[in-house]
Parts: structure tokens; C-alpha cells; sequence
């Protein structure tokens, strides 16, 4: 499983959390605050870091999402950070054969 490392400008964050009101399974209200941004792979993967046993590429770009009166007034997204995937070089995957073992003794327990 490839994991997704990302980067976030906290400072291009401030002020951008929307606060949401809804009743739980108890009938309880809980009010959270969130962030919502989308993470988007890049046209061309972009090597960051290539070190002996490992590269860090830039795979992803990280935008807040936009509403629709932005799209509408094609406001410029607001870029808050960066995507990176570790790729290891040279690495096998290890596979250990089953060692068969006969057991003389019939009685399990």
C-alpha cells in the first residue's frame, strides 16, 4: 500500500474552517469545525528528494475547495500544500518458504 505524505501551509489556513451543526445518534448536537480541501495528483511526478535507498516525489497538490459563487467569479484556488509518496529503491519483496514438519507423535493435545 502506497501511503500519501501531506504538507499543509498552516498560515493560508486561518480563517478557512467551516463550522457545522448536527444531532448524533443520541439526539445530541455537536458542533465541529472543518477544513475541506482536495488533494490532487500533479500532470508530471516530481522528484524531491533521491537518496540512497529512497526517492520522495511530489505526486499531489493540496487546494481548498472551492464554492460555487467562486467557480462562478472563476476565483484563483487557494493552494495550501504539497502531496509526497516515498518510493524505496530496490526493494525485493521477501518470500520465506513453509518449512514442512512431521510430527511421530499422532496425538495433538
Amino acid at each position: 500500500m502506497q501511503k500519501i505524505q501531506v504538507t499543509l501551509d498552516v498560515s493560508k489556513l486561518k480563517n478557512q474552517s467551516i463550522e457545522r451543526t448536527y444531532k448524533n445518534r443520541d439526539g445530541e448536537t455537536v458542533t465541529v469545525k472543518e477544513l475541506k480541501f482536495e488533494l490532487v495528483p500533479v500532470k508530471e511526478p516530481k522528484v524531491i528528494y533521491d537518496g540512497e535507498k529512497h526517492q520522495m516525489v511530489k505526486t499531489h497538490f493540496a487546494a481548498l475547495v472551492q464554492t460555487k459563487e467562486q467557480r462562478a467569479a472563476k476565483e484563483p484556488s487557494v493552494f495550501i500544500g504539497d502531496g509526497f509518496t516515498t518510493v524505496w529503491k530496490n526493494e525485493q519483496p521477501v518470500i520465506q518458504d513453509a518449512e514442512i514438519v512431521q510430527d511421530d507423535n499422532e496425538e495433538l493435545f
